[in-house]
């Protein structure tokens, strides 16, 4: 049996335990402690209460310390003492949203990189016009930046991945219509993720399944990079900072990892993570 977990928080969250890198811990306790877990570089999980203690406006990233702050009341349910029943924020799709500044920068876009996020939404994606924004660090459709979320409509089929560049929008669109699984109103992962180079074309995975995708758009899909180290304002349920597409509905977690993840990591991933949220 491994070790995946210190005092609640994520192994894979950590970057040292007492000041020793993880990278040079075996064991704990004698068990094997899972040295090889991908490390999250942002963090914001509302099950640790490291990350939220259950008051404030502030959502604590146990990362890398790019804290968010809660903006226009997004309601928090606490159920970290209660196995199997996640904690999250539930967004009211008008003008709740949490940001962080300008502080996540400095991100190399030659890196591997891995979006991301557990959520839980009911909201109609019948048309093109139904947009729901997770993440977006993002000034225009122009200019170097990202926006994660879900869109509805027979094009989009459910999610929104938007990759601004200079050159115009890179969109990334779904082979199958997702749109059913996406807001069902139960709990679902979702997972994009690029390799460092030129190497493997980028990963999809819901529920720690790929799903295959095209790309719409100018641009070379094998660099994307992160938020091209931009200085845009990180934020979770927003739009690039409008009063639209807000995301409606509950968001357990939001993380970037610097490590690229295959389908077998994206699956251990999921699985490590789904009796959180009450999946068997």
């Amino acid at each position: 049996m491994a070790i995946d977990k210190i005092n609640g928080t994520a192994f894979s969250s950590l970057a040292n335990i007492n000041g020793v890198a993880k990278a040079s811990i075996a064991k704990l306790n004698g068990q094997d402690a899972l040295t090889d877990a991908p490390t999250a570089f942002f963090n914001v999980d509302a099950q640790e209460s490291s990350s939220y203690s259950g008051s404030g406006t502030t959502w604590v990233d146990i990362a890398g310390g790019n804290n968010l702050t809660l903006t226009n009341g997004p309601v928090y349910t606490n159920n970290q003492s209660t196995s199997g029943v996640p904690s999250y924020f539930s967004f009211d799709g008008l003008n709740d949203y949490a940001q962080d500044g300008t502080s996540l920068t400095g991100w190399d876009s030659t890196d591997s990189w891995t979006f991301d996020a557990w959520f839980n939404t009911t909201a109609s994606l019948l048309t093109s016009s139904n947009i729901y924004t997770i993440y977006s660090k993002s000034a225009d459709n122009n200019s170097a930046g990202i926006v994660m979320g879900f869109r509805g409509g027979s094009t989009y089929k459910g999610l929104l991945f938007r990759f601004a560049t200079t050159a115009g929008l890179i969109d990334i669109l779904p082979t199958n219509d997702l749109r059913s699984t996406i807001n069902d109103g139960n709990w679902h992962q979702l997972i994009f993720s690029k390799s460092a180079g030129s190497g493997a074309t980028p990963k999809l995975y819901l529920d720690g399944s790929s799903e295959s995708f095209s790309f719409s758009g100018p641009g070379t899909p094998y660099t994307l990079d992160k938020n091209y180290n931009n200085v845009q304002t990180l934020y979770i349920s927003n739009f690039r900072g409008s009063t639209v597409f807000e995301f409606s509905g509950k968001i357990g977690a939001v993380r970037w990892y610097d490590s690229y993840f295959d389908s077998t990591q994206a699956l251990s991933n999921y699985n490590a993570e789904k009796a959180e949220y009450g999946i068997t």
